[in-house]
C-alpha cells in the first residue's frame, strides 16, 4: 500500500473506522441522559431527585458528564494515534482505551441498574399527583433511563472493537486481514506472525490510521 500523507490519513481515518462513530453516538447518549436529568428530574420546589427521593440523578448527571468528556477525550487520542511511531506507546493506548471504556460499560449498567430500581419504586400515583407530567417529567426521567441502557451497549461495543483492533494488529490469526479489514491501521506489529515470524524492513512498515 501507497504510504498515506497526513491529510489522507485523516481522512481514511474518519471515513473508516466504527470508533468515529460509535463515540459520536456515546457523545449523543451521554447528553441526553444528564440532560433529561438535570432539567426535569429535580422537583421544582426543592432540589431533591424525583426519582425516589434518592441520589439517581446525581448519579445520573454525573456518570453522563464524564462519558461525554471521556469520548471527546478519546478522539483527541485517536487522531494523535494515526500519527505516532512508537509501537509500544500504540499498544499502551490500544489496551487504555478498551479497559476505561470497558470499564465505563460496567457503571453505565449500574447507573441504569439503580435509576431503574429506584424509578420502580415510585407508584403510580405518585407519578400522577406528586411528580405530574406538566413539562413532560415523567417521560424525560424514562428517556434518560431508557438512554442509559442503550449507553451500555454503545460503551461495550466501544471497548470490543479496541480489542479486536489490538488482537488483530499482535497478529492473532482469528482476527486477521481477512476478518477485520476496516483499513491499513491495524497490520500486524513487526515480529508478529503475519510477517512470518521476522521483522519487516523498515520501508514496508505504515503508520497505523485505523
Amino acid at each position: 500500500m501507497d504510504e498515506l500523507t497526513p491529510g489522507q490519513a485523516v481522512f481514511r481515518y474518519i471515513v473508516i473506522n466504527p470508533l468515529v462513530y460509535l463515540r459520536a453516538a456515546g457523545v449523543l447518549v451521554s447528553i441526553i441522559v444528564f440532560g433529561c436529568l438535570a432539567d426535569k428530574g429535580y422537583s421544582d420546589e426543592s432540589d431533591h431527585c424525583l426519582i425516589n427521593d434518592s441520589d439517581a440523578c446525581n448519579l445520573g448527571v454525573g456518570v453522563g458528564v464524564v462519558a461525554m468528556l471521556m469520548c471527546l477525550a478519546a478522539y483527541t487520542k485517536d487522531f494523535m494515534y494515526a500519527f505516532m511511531s512508537n509501537h509500544q506507546l500504540r499498544k499502551i493506548l490500544l489496551v487504555v482505551d478498551s479497559t476505561a471504556f470497558g470499564t465505563y460499560a460496567l457503571l453505565w449498567f449500574i447507573t441504569f441498574v439503580y435509576m431503574a430500581s429506584e424509578w420502580g419504586e415510585v407508584t403510580s400515583y405518585e407519578r400522577d399527583h406528586n411528580i405530574g407530567d406538566s413539562g413532560g417529567k415523567v417521560s424525560t426521567i424514562q428517556g434518560a433511563i431508557a438512554f442509559s441502557f442503550f449507553a451500555i451497549l454503545i460503551w461495550v461495543a466501544i471497548s470490543v472493537l479496541n480489542v479486536i483492533y489490538y488482537l488483530r494488529w499482535v497478529g492473532w490469526p482469528c482476527v486477521q486481514q481477512g476478518s477485520m479489514d476496516y483499513g491499513s491501521g491495524y497490520e500486524s506489529i513487526p515480529g508478529s506472525s503475519s510477517h512470518g515470524g521476522g521483522v519487516p524492513p523498515q520501508d514496508e512498515y505504515q503508520p497505523p490510521v485505523y
